[in-house]
């Protein structure tokens, strides 16, 4: 099955089921958006590049990395934690593209 010119829409496309589907319809030669990336979303956008996939695009509802495992400073300069921290979450492939970012800092 050939999927040239075909876009895919997958949610829930980082992991398990739902990411071998993406990876599937990337192979057919479909575009590939995923939906629903959370905090799996960096680790999987990395994995997907480090396979050669260029045809797909992951998104995001919240305006910063790791969906519901962030924190962030609001406009009053207070810091807010949201969710566990992906670091500590045994996410092996998000661990490696924070250990490439970020390094020791």
């Amino acid at each position: 099955m050939k999927l040239t010119n075909k876009t895919c829409l997958v949610t829930g496309g980082t992991r398990g089921i739902g990411a071998a589907t993406a990876i599937a319809f990337a192979k057919e030669g479909a575009d590939v958006a995923i939906v629903g990336a959370g905090p799996t979303g960096l680790g999987a956008a990395w994995r997907l590049h480090e396979r050669g996939f260029s045809n797909v695009t992951i998104y995001e509802r919240s305006d910063r990395a790791g969906g519901l495992a962030a924190s962030f400073v609001d406009a009053a300069g207070f810091t807010w934690d949201i969710g566990g921290h992906v670091q500590f979450s045994h996410y092996a492939r998000f661990d490696a593209v924070m250990d490439r970012a970020v390094g020791d800092a």
